[in-house]
């Protein structure tokens, strides 16, 4: 467990914004220790101190103290330019964790471990190997967040945390005036971005570093350029080749190559045809799902959306993806695999339901996205083969505690309320912020009046009711409206955050 210690470095001066904002941590921290580093400090009280007067910045300086006293002492290291908005005592429970900025990075903003973890161990040592103080280069490519990404990006004991817990807005929005109007429930402090020459000089050695300014000065350029590239559009005819094995590859609107299997009956056909299946929500998932975001697909199948997420939370973000027929789920596989998305999704081989056990599934090989796990619902039984047990799993047994899922996409062909009702304990938590489930009285069968009735319940505890038009927008609907016109599949978006593609 991580200690309450708190750490800051600091130059000979500090602001009275930053005394301002340590003194909120303080407040927000009585028990805990406050422990601020201030230059000059001793070069031989430290083990990396014989770099100290290398740095070309006190950025630099305070990027080789934070890693080292977290090594020795454990806690958790606060930049000068963080403001705090609650404690932080429930990121004690991890042993190491770090946060992501843009989902494509590590920022070192904000950093806590155990004393001696080998994660810090592991950047102190890189820093000494590679001799990067005496690189001539900006400090966040040398000690800063491109040495902690080299350094901790793939290592399974450090907790990497979503953008929202300390950095709710990107570095290119404007600093807003009151750090309430971009918290959520699940920022813990607010890195706030400081403009050009914030950083103040270290008063030991300095080089001036050289400025991009060709570069800074072509970016509207670039920016106008990206804006004029659209995504790739399909030809009409066929878009898939057979490659054996019972498998099609089709290439997605993204570019991206994807497997289907070639005796389905069901996504197969639009897929090579269109090259996507059910183009709306394509649509809805590129513009809500965000990097660095957790989301969850139940009912993966072969994983077109499951791409679309992973290629939207980036390599910092996480996708759970479960499918229980073991067909699908090998095909899923090669999916994540030969997309190279493997660090950002967990595939899971069961069904997601409100136990943690088995279930019977009920697989319909022509029709493969009708395969269901328990009761088949109106379906003819003559399309479904024998019953076999997969195993199944609570989503609150398997999801971290603590971590906001930006959306939950549930379509399993009339079992949702179990899904929910495996769910319910971090809709109830306020961790879930979406959840996109399938609603169909066909597919319900008997159980159609417990899903409605599970709908309500989410309803009640303050989600707003959207479907999902063809343009991948949402329109606001009452969930009475969705339950009467229910007789085929629909879309309906349950959302804690309003209209998402705001």
């Amino acid at each position: 467990m991580i200690p309450k210690v708190l750490h800051r470095s600091v130059g000979q001066d500090t602001t009275e914004e930053e005394e301002r904002d340590w003194e909120q941590f303080r407040g927000f921290h009585p028990t805990w220790e406050l422990r601020t580093w201030r230059d000059p400090l001793t070069c031989s009280d430290f083990e990396l101190g014989h770099l100290f007067d290398k740095c070309h910045s006190r950025e630099q300086l305070a990027d080789l103290v934070r890693l080292e006293v977290l090594w020795r002492y454990g806690g958790i290291y606060v930049g000068a330019d963080c403001a705090p908005v609650q404690p932080l005592d429930p990121l004690l429970a991890y042993h190491c964790f770090i946060g992501t900025e843009e989902g494509t990075g590590l920022c070192n903003a904000v950093m806590g471990c155990e004393p001696a973890h080998p994660a810090m161990r592991a950047c102190m040592d890189l820093i000494i190997s590679q001799h990067r103080v005496e690189l001539d280069v900006k400090p966040h490519l040398s000690t800063g967040s491109e040495l902690v990404t080299a350094a901790l990006g793939d290592r399974d004991d450090v907790t990497v945390l979503p953008p929202e817990f300390f950095y709710a807005y990107r570095p290119s929005e404007p600093q807003p005036s009151n750090i309430d109007a971009v918290a959520t429930p699940f920022t813990y402090i607010v890195h706030k971005s400081r403009g050009p020459g914030a950083e103040r000089s270290n008063p030991r050695r300095l080089r001036t570093q050289p400025r991009r300014i060709r570069a800074r000065a072509l970016a509207p350029l670039y920016r106008a350029r990206a804006a004029l590239v659209t995504p790739p559009q399909l030809l009409p005819g066929m878009r898939g080749t057979y490659v054996g094995n019972g498998r099609v590859l089709v290439r997605l609107p993204n570019g991206k190559p994807m497997f289907a299997l070639a005796n389905d009956r069901s996504l197969t056909p639009e897929l090579l045809v269109t090259g996507v299946y059910d183009r709306p929500f394509w649509e809805f998932l590129r513009r809500v799902v965000r990097p660095g975001d957790h989301v969850v697909d139940v009912g993966a199948n072969v994983g077109l959306f499951t791409l679309a997420m992973a290629d939207a939370v980036q390599r910092f973000g996480r996708v759970y993806a479960y499918e229980p027929d073991p067909e699908l789920h090998a095909v899923l596989k090669e999916n994540i695999t030969c997309n190279w998305l493997a660090d950002r999704v967990l595939l899971l081989p069961m069904a997601a339901w409100s136990i943690d056990g088995e279930v019977a599934f009920h697989a319909c090989e022509e029709l493969r996205l009708c395969s269901v796990a328990g009761e088949i619902g109106d379906w003819p039984s003559e399309l479904y083969g024998p019953p076999s047990p997969v195993p199944c799993e609570r989503l609150d047994s398997r999801l971290p505690k603590g971590i906001p899922l930006r959306l939950v996409k549930i379509d399993v062909e009339g079992g949702e309320r179990h899904v929910l009702e495996g769910l319910w304990p971090l809709l109830e938590a306020g961790q879930v912020r979406m959840v996109d489930v399938e609603v169909d009285r066909k597919n319900a069968g008997d159980g159609w009046g417990e899903l409605v009735a599970m709908l309500r319940r989410v309803v009640d505890l303050g989600a707003s009711t959207y479907t999902i038009n063809d343009r991948g927008l949402v329109d606001a609907v009452t969930l009475d409206q969705v339950v009467s016109l229910a007789r085929a599949t629909q879309h309906l978006l349950l959302s804690f955050v309003g209209d998402p593609t705001r």
